[in-house]
């Protein structure tokens, strides 16, 4: 991602590499390696890395991590702006080496007490993590403004969406229409928007679906 004049953020795709992030400077020719703290493992849901809001550039950690970063570009370094404490079950590294022996561990992770976060999404205004605990999903919905969070756990009457993008105090998804009616609840949608969703084809090709925060 470019962050200035010849500048740019990287974040290798090798997995190997997964933990590193790179400011690398195109006019001198030059790679700086940007360190940090609290890489757990490799198990993540995150594709893309980097936001930018108000001017400043953010990094999300593309490996388990409770932690978002601001990047210093001056400084070449990665400062903590926020971590995520909620669910009551942060792995630490050395509880998660009895994990890595086999498929078999990983999988008990998977159904531990542990809060693990898949996803971060950043705005201005919220930070949303998707966190599996127990092989439940729960979303994380932190308000920077407020500095408070509220937790969401899917039920039988209403899962949230896997969110693809936020943009102030606006999340988005893609939903197929035959998925529409569990990932909506309808006492908080508009009258047009739920005439639009009973009628719908579900035959139709996936559609974006806008969620606001309050």
């Amino acid at each position: 991602m470019p962050v200035g004049k010849s500048l740019y953020l990287l974040s290798p795709s090798f997995i190997e590499e997964m933990n590193n992030v790179y400011l690398y400077d195109a006019l001198n020719e030059k790679l700086h390696l940007l360190n940090f703290e609290g890489n757990l493992s490799k198990l993540t849901m995150t594709e893309f890395p980097f936001y930018t809001i108000n001017n400043h550039y953010y990094y999300s950690p593309r490996s388990l991590n409770y932690s978002v970063f601001c990047v210093d570009i001056n400084k070449r370094k990665l400062n903590e702006v926020f971590t995520l404490s909620v669910l009551n079950g942060q792995v630490n590294e050395k509880e998660l080496r009895k994990y890595k022996q086999d498929m078999e561990n990983r999988n008990l992770l998977i159904h531990s007490d542990y809060a693990l976060p898949l996803r971060n999404l950043l705005s201005n205004e919220y930070v949303v993590t998707l966190i599996l605990k127990n092989n439940q999903l729960y979303t994380n919905i932190y308000s920077i403004k407020k500095q408070a969070s509220k937790i969401l756990k899917n039920d039988n009457n209403f899962i949230l969406p896997q969110f693809f993008a936020i943009e102030k105090n606006v999340l988005y998804a893609l939903i197929y229409p035959f998925e529409i009616e569990k990932h909506i609840d309808k006492k908080l949608v508009d009258e047009y928007s739920l005439r639009m969703f009973e009628n719908i084809d579900e035959e139709l090709n996936p559609f974006i679906v806008k969620y606001y925060l309050k």
